[in-house]
């Protein structure tokens, strides 16, 4: 993500570890029993959001992002409750949400998109 970020913001590493601390306190995703990635979906009463889902580079491209976000629907579906998420533009991620039907609706400033996706939609 810091490609993605410092283009977006700029680089501040003191800001980035307190965002992290926040987000990453989720779940470890193991792969033969090596961390990967970490998945952070929060229950935020009327819906779950999706705080955090972050994979190694070196994972990525073998089908473990749809598989979290697979989880995450499953999820959503038990609880009766959409999933939301906010990315940042720019982040090649969206085109992953999308596929997965998350719908754009609306914008955060000039960098996020906060997408939902709902059971009941499709």
């Amino acid at each position: 993500m810091k490609a993605v970020i410092s283009k977006t913001y700029g680089w501040d590493e003191e800001t980035q570890r307190e965002i992290a601390g926040e987000s990453l306190a989720g779940q470890i995703v193991l792969v033969d029993e090596k961390p990967v990635g970490v998945l952070t979906l929060l229950d935020w009463g009327d819906q779950l959001h999706l705080s955090w889902i972050a994979i190694l580079p070196e994972t990525q491209g073998q089908g473990l992002g749809g598989e979290l976000l697979e989880h995450c629907h499953r999820r959503a579906i038990e609880a009766g409750k959409p999933i939301t998420l906010q990315v940042l533009r720019n982040n090649p991620a969206v085109r992953l949400y999308e596929r997965f039907g998350f719908k754009t609706y609306a914008y955060d400033g000039q960098h996020k998109v906060l997408m939902r996706w709902n059971h009941s939609a499709g």
